[in-house]
């Protein structure tokens, strides 16, 4: 079953789910952990859950205001943490499973670029080519992309 956004709040859960999977979503809200809470709401005991979210704090804020504001106030980056995560799972009994920063530096934008955003792009999407090999490889919170997190019911 595929729940979106308009409804998701307002839906009460008739039945629970070996796998809930949500990307993208809760960083859309101010109040993410009820939609997080929400999504445990689904689980089925036994059953997994995998969340991702993007990671739009720290290096990619600042490349954000520069080059992709809109996007950037598109999300609340308050959620963009792994504590958030971790204070989740204790609260809905849930078992860390995984926990981690994911992947290189997001340098793509969502916008059309003027003349000097692209001046900005251009060397930081080179650079970003060629050391996210190595930067996917060991995930920070400064510059990946992505938050994963997994989690089982007990």
């Amino acid at each position: 079953m595929i729940i979106s956004a308009p409804i998701f709040l307002k839906h009460a859960p008739v039945q629970q789910y070996d796998l809930v999977f949500s990307n993208g979503f809760i960083e859309h809200f101010t109040n993410y952990d009820e939609v997080l809470d929400k999504h445990a709401a689904y689980l089925k005991k036994g059953g997994a859950m995998m969340v991702m979210i993007p990671n739009k704090r720290y290096f990619r804020k600042w490349y954000g205001y520069l080059v992709d504001y809109k996007n950037l106030k598109a999300h609340n980056l308050e959620c963009m943490h792994l504590t958030l995560f971790s204070d989740f799972a204790k609260r809905n009994g849930l078992e860390v499973k995984y926990l981690s920063y994911y992947g290189g530096f997001a340098y793509r934008v969502h916008q059309h670029l003027a003349l000097w955003q692209r001046i900005i792009y251009r060397p930081v999407r080179w650079v970003s080519i060629r050391l996210n090999g190595v930067l996917s490889r060991n995930p920070s919170k400064w510059y990946s992309g992505t938050i994963v997190a997994i989690f089982t019911r007990k």
